[in-house]
């Protein structure tokens, strides 16, 4: 009965050994699988960078601001290499490089209206007619050699103000001068742009049934 008794105990301190020892392994192995999980070991936390306040020596980054109107105007600019289309505007003729035009030079009768057609070029600054003329009576037979003077009037005239005048309406002119036997003119005239202006240099005997002149005439027209 005793040795039943002994055996029974040493057999239940077997069974608690065993069970210890089994529980101690598990614990171990646990142990271990928690150490090789991934993601298990213990990361170290990068240091964040002081924040420090901006001085004289140190300013810190700098940031560089980009706005719409910037990036709009990048688009617009051509591409290196590339010739943009010429414009209209590009073949500008500059009037300093247009040469003095002399519009009249001669003698010629005068009874009633004389007219000279001249025309401004395109893109003319400050065009300026000027020029004089000399009027006398015209003679016949023995006293062609009498040169009494006469005097005539000088108007200067547009497209329209010609037509005015044609249609008897004389109130209106550009430019007006005399009469006079001998008279020096030094007139300016309007700027042009793309296109040219037109017009008219009339001499007109103011006694509508007096005699005829002669006039002698020298106009030129010049540009600044």
């Amino acid at each position: 009965m005793n040795r039943r008794l002994s055996w029974l105990l040493v057999v239940g301190f077997l069974l608690l050994v065993s069970l210890y020892l089994q529980q101690r392994a598990l614990q171990s192995i646990h142990h271990t699988r928690v150490k090789q999980a991934p993601g298990a070991e213990a990361r170290k936390e990068e240091p964040k960078p002081e924040i420090k306040a901006a001085t004289p020596e140190d300013p810190g980054p700098i940031a560089t601001v980009v706005s719409p109107l910037t990036e709009l105007t990048k688009e617009g600019k051509p591409e290196v290499g590339v010739t943009p289309a010429p414009q209209p505007a590009d073949h500008v003729t500059v009037s300093s490089a247009l040469r003095p035009e002399n519009v009249l030079h001669g003698t010629f009768p005068l009874k009633g209206y004389v007219k000279f057609e001249f025309l401004v070029p395109v893109y003319a600054k400050n065009p300026r007619l000027h020029g004089h003329f000399h009027s006398r009576l015209r003679s016949h037979g023995a006293d062609q050699k009498v040169r009494e003077p006469a005097p005539v009037e000088l108007l200067l005239l547009t497209e329209e103000e010609l037509s005015d005048f044609l249609h008897g309406q004389h109130g209106t002119s550009s430019h007006t001068a005399g009469p006079s036997s001998s008279l020096a003119i030094d007139w300016g005239l309007a700027a042009t742009s793309r296109q040219p202006r037109r017009y008219y240099l009339l001499f007109r005997n103011p006694e509508e049934d007096g005699p005829a002149r002669l006039v002698d005439a020298d106009f030129t027209i010049a540009f600044e």
